[in-house]
């Protein structure tokens, strides 16, 4: 598995680190550099195996109902919001905001630090509820991260779509930390409709619907996990590399459906899916990308997954960026450039 790669130095720096100091080196690494590294002790949020085996079928498993839904659904409409929360991100950052306010700084990272949070542009991390919780502020902020990742739904006016998307989220509740988490103001979308938009984009493509059913099972998943550890509000070079390192902790959960080889597919699609931006710079060349991939049906995920995430970002940034005039000289120019990696 090929992931983002530091430098021996770097490295030394991240295994010496606490978990904050380690998350911030992950996010500046040298997006041209490629090595594999461990995890960083990032842990997952405990999730019930009827949550998870309900996740499996309503998303994971190809499935033409809730598949319609997903497909149809107008994301879009939400904007930088996300989807309607009965617990919304602004009012859990406002709510964590409010009780480390009276601390000194220093108190406020150490409290932070125990649920893997830190306060950046946004409030970052996955909020994981520590096993030793003693103190009156620890009660407090672990209350609160519950009923946010663990205690939360969505509201919507389409109870189908309700029904599937609260299974989504309480089956992998760390993918509700994106839902109303701001992208730099490039994105028209909240991270969390990019990444069903996406989706949308995936499914609908031909040669996602060439594949196998688990390879799609393989697909959803490192398109839904694929920007996890992106932080708000800013452009964020090397998300990608904690995203992997994020999936890394969560794929075991996973084990009731997922053998430990599509785990390690997964992985590595969510931290090699900037290629293409790599790519289309110079950065890395065709045998690169081959290489990269492994297989000729991961590479073929890979370039899915990539042109779904660039027409993703708005309605006009995938043809603009690539410098076409409009729409339709773009899916001949990207179709052409696709075809060509092989």
């Amino acid at each position: 598995m090929i992931i983002p790669k530091i430098s021996q130095i770097f490295y030394k720096s991240m295994n010496a680190a606490n978990i904050s100091k380690k998350t911030y080196l992950m996010q500046t690494a040298n997006q041209t550099d490629c090595v594999s590294f461990g995890a960083i002790g990032i842990k997952y949020i405990p999730t019930c195996l009827k949550y998870r085996k309900d996740f499996v079928d309503v998303f994971l498993k190809t499935n033409e109902k809730t598949d319609k839904i997903i497909e149809n659904f107008d994301f879009r409409k939400f904007a930088h919001n996300g989807i309607t929360m009965k617990y919304p991100r602004t009012k859990y950052v406002e709510d964590i905001k409010k009780l480390i306010e009276p601390l000194e700084e220093n108190k406020q990272n150490q409290l932070l630090e125990k649920f893997m949070l830190r306060m950046e542009d946004d409030l970052e991390g996955l909020g994981i509820i520590p096993k030793n919780i003693s103190s009156e502020n620890e009660k407090a902020l672990a209350k609160i991260v519950e009923r946010f990742t663990l205690k939360n739904s969505c509201i919507l006016e389409d109870k189908k779509a309700q029904i599937l998307f609260n299974k989504i989220i309480k089956g992998c509740p760390e993918f509700a930390t994106t839902i109303g988490k701001v992208q730099h103001k490039t994105h028209a979308y909240d991270i969390s409709s990019h990444t069903f938009i996406n989706l949308q984009n995936m499914m609908k493509n031909s040669q996602y619907q060439k594949l196998a059913p688990r390879d799609k099972s393989v697909a959803k998943m490192a398109m839904l996990l694929h920007d996890l550890g992106k932080r708000g509000h800013i452009i964020d070079h090397g998300h990608y590399v904690l995203s992997a390192e994020y999936a890394k902790e969560i794929m075991p959960k996973y084990e009731i459906f997922f053998t430990p080889k599509e785990s390690e597919r997964i992985i590595n699609l969510i931290a090699n899916h900037h290629w293409f931006e790599k790519y289309n710079t110079q950065k890395i060349s065709k045998p690169d990308v081959i290489k990269i991939f492994k297989t000729p049906t991961d590479l073929e995920i890979a370039k899915i997954m990539a042109r779904a995430d660039l027409e993703g970002v708005s309605p006009d940034f995938h043809y603009v960026r690539m410098q076409y005039p409009n729409q339709q000289e773009y899916e001949k120019g990207i179709e052409k450039i696709m075809n060509e990696i092989k």
